[in-house]
């Protein structure tokens, strides 16, 4: 099971922008978005043999129907590399170019 997760900066950079936004838009939420980013980390590395990236070696996962955000990851056997917190209605594949760099 990975025992680290690391954030790429920019996507570091996503999720604090998703909590402000939430936070002067609809603050009754904002603690579902906490709960959720971290139930699914939690649910990643719990379950990360039994993923299978795409093409570019990453995966997404849902933050839920009523959070319209996804994670793209990556996975080793050390660690779950977050490289976007991606709000459903961004471009797609707009974080493509984080995939050289490895997060710190």
């Amino acid at each position: 099971m990975p025992s680290e997760i690391v954030y790429h900066p920019d996507a570091l950079r996503e999720v604090k922008e998703a909590l402000t936004y939430g936070l002067e838009n609809w603050p009754e939420r904002v603690a579902d978005l906490r709960n959720e980013l971290g139930a699914k980390i939690e649910f990643i590395r719990a379950d990360w043999v039994h993923r299978s990236p795409n093409e570019y070696g990453v995966l997404r996962i849902n933050l839920g129907q009523r959070l319209p955000y996804h994670l793209i990851y990556r996975l080793s056997e050390e660690r779950v590399e977050i490289l976007a917190f991606s709000h459903h209605r961004q471009r797609p594949g707009y974080w493509q170019d984080r995939l050289g760099s490895r997060s710190q």
